[in-house]
């Protein structure tokens, strides 16, 4: 004894698991599972650290071109004095010994 409406609401029924068991297995199993979603997301926040400090860095590094292209002579002889150690003619060189 087959009642009329009782296959279609058996038919949904199943569809509705199917569903529901594709969705679970989808969120846990599949390739971009919830896991596999949260290790893209601090990955994710790592590399915009990263991005962040190098921004910090590059407009430091703007900075500092500005300013030498403003004033090339001082940093011309702060370059020659520090890294070549060059003086002026009749200036004193004191090298101090750090203890």
């Amino acid at each position: 004894m087959s009642f009329p409406g009782s296959s279609s609401k058996l038919l949904s029924l199943l569809f509705f698991l199917l569903m529901l068991g594709l969705t679970v297995y989808n969120i846990f199993f599949s390739k971009l599972n919830v896991f596999a979603l949260s290790k893209l997301n601090k990955s994710m926040q790592v590399i915009d650290s990263e991005i962040r400090s190098l921004e910090e860095d590059n407009a430091k590094l703007s900075k500092l071109l500005q300013s030498m292209e403003n004033n090339p002579d001082y940093y011309r002889e702060l370059y020659t004095r520090r890294y070549m150690q060059m003086q002026r003619e009749g200036e004193k060189f004191l090298l101090l010994k750090r203890e």
